[in-house]
């Protein structure tokens, strides 16, 4: 079996990619919709209660995450294909 990569600061190589991949992605979005995706997507928060946080519906609040998810797997396929499949089977 081929050894796995050492961690650096407790971050695989793949959350390592990932965070870049983020960090890329986030720079490409206003800060609202980044905000929406990441409130729906990553802490699980109910796209009504995020929308009257945010000043915005509740379907422009899932049209953000969709918008956001569908340019992470893009970005994914184009610059880090190794995560890409991760992503597609845990949707944001």
């Amino acid at each position: 079996e081929a050894e796995q990569p050492a961690s650096v600061d407790g971050q695989t190589p793949q959350q390592m990619l990932l965070r870049g991949a983020i960090e890329i992605l986030k720079e490409q979005f206003d800060p609202r919709t980044w905000q929406a995706f990441w409130d729906m997507a990553v802490k699980g928060r109910s796209a009504k209660d995020i929308g009257a946080e945010l000043n915005m519906t509740s379907k422009a609040v899932r049209q953000a995450k969709f918008r956001v998810t569908k340019k992470l797997r893009q970005l994914l396929d184009d610059d880090f294909p190794e995560l890409s499949e991760q992503v597609s089977r845990n949707p944001a």
